[in-house]
């Protein structure tokens, strides 16, 4: 049949659409292309249930089926291709499709009207309620795509259909009258297919006018169709509401048709508040009053309370049985037991059948009223008297039962700080939650949204609306979120939660009156206004650049020859300068030069700080120098001084001290020197502190001390100039102004810097440069910290309100850390602070976020990878302070620390005599952040009900076991939780499993395996584990975490595939993006999990070589980034490789300890057209010769060769090679520690667009060739 064709195009086209890459424009067909299969769905659904009696629809039905099997046949091999060529294929592809639907759509809209006709039979009630669902699930989806205000009816009309729809499932079971129910099942039919033919108009294209108002009249039509304003209408709605059937014992525990019906009579009644104009004001109150009680009754239906729930479930299995022999029967059971409460049970059993007959009455009696108001133009006075009294009366039978029954206490919202930043970043947080959500929360997400309608709606008064109403608004928000959250964890039942709920939504329309009252009276606004949420343009973001170092020419040559000639004693540097003016980007500089850093065997670049860590110190060179975290973590600290000692003696060091507060910082550095240390070592130290650089330098007999000034006029305003304008000019009418502008920096570069960032992402008018003026002439710049704070506030206010909150962000970290970017964008998304946009990931537009905060010059970008991408970045101490206060502030998270000091906490000392007394503090915001080193010396317990994210910082080997072990207990809600800065001990944290809210996980520790009750974090996107001892094991239930984007396991992972029996479909981790670091071989094991991880962009992986054969890595068709690492050992002499594969979709590839041979290197280069970026280190290769051929690597950037026996390079001669080179694309080499390789190919010298030539720890006769071929390349550029 033709429906199995569009179904499964369909099936097709849903795991399509959420491919990054496939919707890049809004003229993107896909999304149409789903929403006329669904159209088609249900066409070929409604008329398969005629297609007896309706042989004449064979033909139209076999044309359907052929479009949809030929766009099957179409779309399936567009799935095998690369992202890049998948989009542009697959809207050419949909728009032929569309187009083929759009011819059939004539006639299938003759057919819908055509079958129902004809049709002989009389209409199943059930069938046509099915059929409504199917069609309210279209427009809903219509309603998504199309722009809103075009069909403005549609919306409504949606609500209309679905209280037809509720009427219809309601009574289908319960009317005993078949001619009032076919009444009803023939008029619901007849709307119903008159609803589904919109979609086939003929033109329907909101740019045809005609098409638009026929579309607008068809939906008044219907609508009035609908409403029980006209006498017929009213007789067949209230016709068979009047011969419903009582209910029976055999009613279940919950009635869900009797609460959606009890859900429309609301919406019947939101339709007679419209008409708030001709009711008098006593029939207002009442109807509001009568809404409010419904929700208890919906309620009730949905889920009752347990106590009814628990007692019903003692009933007699037999639902035949008679009630009062099966009471005697009981009684004479209780007679002969000392169970007190039973009899109590079963009379609370049969009281609960009783009150949904009573709800059921009390919900007729109410939809009978509700549709005599309908007919409001008729009515006169005293009938209008009549029914309001019957209204009355309704009220106070429902609020009777509300008394008999026992309303629960609504949910209490624990004492909470409300963030004052990012309101509409809380809306998307919550629409997201319950977007994602099935079961017990779909019934009540119509009420929970209207939260959320309520907060965007007033977003934009809230600036404006003074700060206590701004906080009621946002607690009651809170509270609705609190209310899902808890109902998602299984914390008591739809009912009690929809009371609260209904509470949430009251207080807000409550607000609502009074913030619009505030608004009319102070005249801010007089219309809500749309909220700004785009992102500025990609121009206004300066790209991420090395930090400009402009000026210190006589300071930069000193310092090198100091660095690299002179004495061959251990000497100290030490440059003091006050804050701003450049000490770091001037270390970091002579840090990252070549000429410095090759001329030492050994260089550690070490961030002090004015918080530190005695530990923390030399733990951070040993890192650097070992390239190791964990081999060195678990040392104790006497341990580490000596191991310094041993990895330094007889080499060349080059350490860097950035940022030295005190004395003390380097009395720990120097203890762990070698003695009478003569390699010609240095030690580079940066200080704001004239004493600090006197007393490092008073134990050296060499040393010099640099005083850092600040810029020069002119200096200041070439680097203003740069940071704004890049490669251009200022404009000659602002560059006096930009001049007074740089004046007032007073020569500081980092006050530079930030006065350049206001002002590149500003307009370039005079008018707004002038503001900046003005603002700055308030702040008297001199050096210190609270003038640099201001101008960091300036730069805050003008960021983007998206953008506020990603920014403090970076407080939650310690001071001076490097940040991994990777770890910070998943943070980022995990929290909710990155809006969606169209056409881009949520990673991409977070690396959009992160440029811009460095555009700024609040953020520094620390490491870049081959492509200028900021792996890591840092902020500088005088940001941190200010995002700590300002997130204070504005609520955006707590900071529990004391590193290294006595803490306390609300008065309470938690490390003195009294330490062992159990406290414990409440944390009552949204976002928790710990110093490992505070918790780990306090008996202080700490808990936050209303925490959303929890982040341990600070490195602990010893953290307490306790703290861990009580963390579901403690923080239920939680979205976030990073442990990964902490050793959680042998076992993975028990309870974690129960945070099914969890998007972010990440844990560190000696732990060897994974439970599989990590399948219950269904929710789970990032899940990262740091394993202290090697192999860490994951469990089957891995595969349930559908939703997972990042999987990261250190320092390897191993597990199996799911069994071959298993379908596919039902065990792929279809959204994983990215993986490290599995266990792979040449097997069916290996081959299953590659198959099952199709959509992989980025894997780093360990290979166990087996049968001379690479895992079959082709098999993931997405792959962009490979990182392969071989299993070590050497191969055999006589070991010969068989086939390599990879997917042509790869442009970064890092192989290490393969030992492929050279030949190798030459296949790949053929097969992967698309590399750009290739890194071949760590015995990668074997041999030491390497001829290449010219042609090989046609794209490649990078190259990369880093610790390889590689003797002899070249390039194979032919006729090519006279002519161009190799690497047509190449622009940057690197060559490390290749101590056997003197020469480089002379073909270099044809490679056009090679731009540098990095070499480190090399031969020396290398540095000369790569040196020889750069002046080549610079003087073939000059001619």
């Amino acid at each position: 049949m033709a429906y199995t064709g569009v179904n499964y195009s369909l099936n097709h086209l849903v795991r399509l659409l959420s491919t990054p890459g496939l919707t890049s424009s809004k003229e993107s067909q896909i999304p149409m292309l789903k929403l006329e299969l669904g159209f088609l769905r249900t066409f070929l659904w409604w008329t398969a249930k005629h297609c007896r009696e309706n042989g004449n629809l064979e033909a139209l039905l076999l044309q359907i089926e052929v479009v949809a099997r030929n766009a099957v046949s179409h779309i399936q091999p567009i799935l095998l291709k690369s992202v890049e060529d998948r989009a542009k294929e697959l809207d050419q592809r949909s728009a032929e499709v569309l187009h083929h639907v759009q011819l059939l759509k004539p006639e299938i809209e003759k057919a819908y009207i055509k079958v129902a006709k004809s049709s002989p039979h009389v209409p199943d009630a059930l069938m046509v309620v099915e059929f409504m669902n199917s069609l309210i699930d279209n427009l809903k989806d219509l309603l998504r795509y199309r722009d809103p205000s075009t069909f403005s009816e549609l919306r409504p009309f949606v609500t209309k259909l679905r209280f037809l729809r509720n009427l219809l499932s309601f009574v289908a079971t319960r009317c005993i009258d078949q001619e009032k129910l076919k009444d009803l099942t023939n008029h619901t039919e007849g709307i119903a297919i008159e609803a589904a033919c919109i979609p086939f108009m003929c033109a329907f294209d909101p740019k045809d006018g005609k098409s638009t108002i026929s579309i607008k009249d068809k939906l008044t039509e219907l609508t009035r169709k609908i409403k029980p304003s006209t006498p017929d209408i009213r007789r067949i709605y209230m016709g068979v509401l009047g011969a419903l059937s009582r209910l029976t014992t055999e009613t279940d525990i919950s009635d869900p048709d009797l609460a959606s019906f009890i859900d429309t009579l609301q919406d019947c009644l939101v339709d007679l508040q419209d008409n708030q104009q001709i009711w008098m004001d006593s029939l207002k109150v009442n109807f509001e009053v009568l809404h409010h009680e419904l929700t208890f009754l919906s309620s009730f239906a949905k889920d009752p309370p347990n106590q009814f729930i628990e007692s019903d479930k003692s009933e007699s299995d037999d639902p035949k049985a008679d009630p009062i022999q099966v009471l005697l029967g009981k009684i004479r059971d209780w007679s002969s037991t000392s169970d007190a409460h039973s009899f109590k049970d079963y009379t609370e059993s049969l009281t609960f059948k009783g009150q949904f007959t009573h709800i059921q009455d009390l919900a007729v009696k109410v939809g009978c009223t509700i549709f005599f108001f309908f007919d409001f133009n008729e009515l006169e006075e005293h009938k209008l008297v009549e029914a309001e009294t019957t209204l009355v009366d309704l009220i106070k039978k429902i609020k009777l039962l509300k008394s008999e029954i026992g309303v629960p206490i609504p949910l209490t919202l624990p004492e909470v700080n409300i963030i004052r930043i990012d309101y509409l970043g809380f809306i998307r947080n919550f629409r997201e939650l319950l977007d994602q959500q099935a079961g017990p929360v779909n019934c009540l997400k119509r009420r929970a949204l209207g939260i959320a309608d309520e907060l965007e709606y007033l977003s934009s008064f809230l600036k404006n609306c003074g700060e206590n109403l701004a906080t009621q608004l946002m607690t009651a928000a809170y509270r609705g979120e609190y209310v899902i959250e808890s109902l998602l964890l299984r914390d008591g039942t739809v009912f009690n939660h929809s009371l609260s709920l209904i509470d949430a939504v009251g207080e807000m329309k409550r607000i609502r009156r009074e913030v619009m009252a505030f608004n009319q009276k102070m005249r801010y606004v007089t219309e809500p206004k749309v909220v700004n949420l785009t992102m500025p343009s990609r121009d206004m973001i300066n790209v991420a650049k090395q930090e400009e170092l402009v000026g210190f020419t006589d300071e930069r040559h000193r310092l090198i020859d100091e660095l690299t000639r002179g004495s061959s004693q251990l000497s100290v540097i030490a440059i003091v300068g006050k804050p701003g003016v450049g000490k770091t980007t001037l270390a970091k500089r002579f840090y990252n030069d070549p000429g410095v850093s090759n001329h030492f065997d050994i260089c550690a670049f070490l961030t002090v700080s004015r918080v530190y860590d005695n530990r923390e110190l030399l733990l951070e060179i040993l890192r650097d120098i070992t390239g190791h975290n964990d081999t060195v973590d678990g040392r104790i600290f006497s341990d580490l001084p000596e191991m310094l000692v041993e990895r330094l003696h007889g080499k060349r060091f080059l350490i860097v001290m950035d940022d030295v507060w005190d004395a003390e910082a380097w009395n720990v550095l120097s203890a762990s020197l070698p003695k009478d240390d003569s390699t010609g070592s240095r030690i580079l130290l940066t200080t704001r502190s004239d004493d600090v650089a006197q007393y490092t330098a008073a134990g050296f007999q060499l040393h010099n001390i640099h005083h850092l000034r600040p810029l020069g006029e002119e200096d200041s305003w070439i680097l203003l100039e740069k940071k704004i304008f890049q490669q251009e000019s200022c404009p000659p009418e602002l560059k006096g102004l930009a001049k007074q502008l740089s004046k007032k920096t007073k020569g500081l570069p980092f006050a530079i810097i930030l006065v350049a960032g206001i002002l590149a992402n500003a307009e370039k008018t005079a008018e707004h440069w002038t503001e900046v003026q003005e603002s700055l002439d308030q702040t008297k710049i001199d050096g210190n910290d609270q003038d640099l704070s201001s101008i960091i506030g300036m730069s805050y206010q003008g960021l983007p309100d998206c953008l506020r909150h990603c920014f403090l962000y970076f407080g939650a970290f310690p001071q001076d850390d490097e940040i991994l970017t990777s770890k910070l964008i998943r943070l980022w998304i995990a929290e909710g602070l990155i809006q969606q946009t169209e056409g881009k990931s949520l990673e991409d537009v977070a690396v959009d976020y992160l440029m811009l905060l460095i555009g700024r010059g609040l953020i520094m970008a620390e490491q870049k990878s081959s492509k200028d991408r900021v792996k890591s970045c840092r902020v500088r101490d005088l940001i941190s302070e200010f995002c700590l206060a300002k997130a204070k502030q504005e609520n955006v998270y707590r900071l529990m620390d004391g590193y290294g000091e006595v803490s306390t906490v609300d008065g309470f000392d938690h490390r003195g005599a009294d330490s062992n007394i159990p406290v414990s503090v409440t944390c009552d915001h949204r976002r928790l952040l710990i110093s490992s080193n505070w918790w780990a010396n306090t008996s202080l317990e700490v808990s936050g009900p209303l925490v959303r994210s929890l982040v341990v910082t600070g490195r602990r080997s010893d953290f307490p076991r306790s703290h861990v072990s009580s963390l579901y207990h403690n923080f239920k809600l939680l979205r976030v939780l990073d442990l990964g800065s902490v050793n959680v001990g042998n076992d993975f944290p028990v309870g974690l499993e129960n945070m099914t809210l969890l998007k972010y996980l990440e844990v560190r520790g000696e732990v060897t395996s994974v439970p599989s009750s990590i399948g219950s974090l269904q929710r789970l996107e990032t899940f990262v584990t740091i394993g202290l001892r090697g192999e860490v094991a994951l469990p089957d239930a891995i595969w349930n975490l559908r939703n997972l984007r990042h999987l990261r396991i250190d320092s390897c992972a191993s597990f199996g595939a799911p069994a071959y029996r298993q379908e596919i479909s039902g065990k792929l981790l279809s959204n994983l993006r990215t993986m490290s670091t599995p266990i792979l071989s040449y097997s069916k094991d290996s081959e299953e999990i590659l198959r099952r991880l199709r959509r992989l962009e980025k894997l780093k992986c360990i290979c166990l070589f087996q049968e001379r054969l690479l895992p079959r890595l082709d098999l993931l068709p997405q792959l962009v980034s490979l990182k392969l690492f071989g299993d070590g050992p050497a191969l055999f002499p006589d070991f010969h490789w068989r086939e390599l594969k990879f997917p042509s979709s790869l442009r970064r590839l890092t192989l290490s300890g393969c030992r492929l041979p050279w030949n190798k290197i030459s296949i790949i280069g053929r097969q992967l057209h698309n590399l750009k970026v290739l890194k071949l280190q760590n015995n990668a290769i074997e041999g030491s010769h390497w001829v290449m051929k010219v042609g090989d690597f046609p794209r490649l950037n990078l190259l990369k060769l880093d610790t390889l026996d590689l003797e002899v390079w070249s390039v194979k001669r032919s006729f090519d090679s006279f002519f161009r080179g190799p690497f047509p694309s190449l622009e940057r080499l690197e060559l490390q520690k290749c101590k056997k390789l003197k020469e480089l190919p002379a073909e270099l010298k044809k490679c056009k667009k090679l731009k540098e030539i990095k070499v480190k720890w090399c031969n020396p006769f290398l540095q000369h060739s790569a040196s020889r071929i750069m002046e080549k390349l610079s003087s073939q550029q000059d001619t």
